[in-house]
């Protein structure tokens, strides 16, 4: 899915599924070389029923990089403040990986969307 913005820019959007069994740091997708990252959306379908209810979404080895504590315990829109948003996510690839503090919860889902746009495409796939 992509959406014309300034110029000739493009803005690409990743969606994965969260559930609450992802209690350890899991891989989620790469971002693309000089990705920046314009917003995070949370769209929780199923509340988390356990433990503290938050999720972090980083990079390998930073799992709060991009959010920290985003409140999973109700359904519909979390609210997401986008940490380093913006930023030139450098010449290689960035593994954003994700981690749910819902540690003892049997049901719990939700969907995680990045909105992004490349300055470098050829590094797009």
């Amino acid at each position: 899915m992509a959406t014309k913005v300034i110029g000739d820019f493009q803005v690409y959007a990743k969606t994965a599924t969260v559930v609450f069994g992802d209690t350890s740091a899991t891989r989620l997708w790469d971002l693309p070389a000089h990705a920046h990252v314009i917003d995070i959306i949370v769209d929780v379908q199923t509340a988390f029923d356990a433990g503290n209810k938050h999720l972090d979404i980083g990079v390998f080895g930073n799992t709060d990089y991009f959010a920290n504590n985003v409140d999973v315990s109700g359904t519909g829109r979390a609210a997401v403040t986008v940490l380093e948003g913006g930023e030139d996510l450098g010449s290689r690839l960035t593994e954003v990986q994700i981690e749910v503090d819902a540690a003892g919860s049997t049901v719990g889902e939700c969907t995680v969307t990045f909105l992004y746009y490349c300055f470098d495409r050829s590094h797009l796939h």
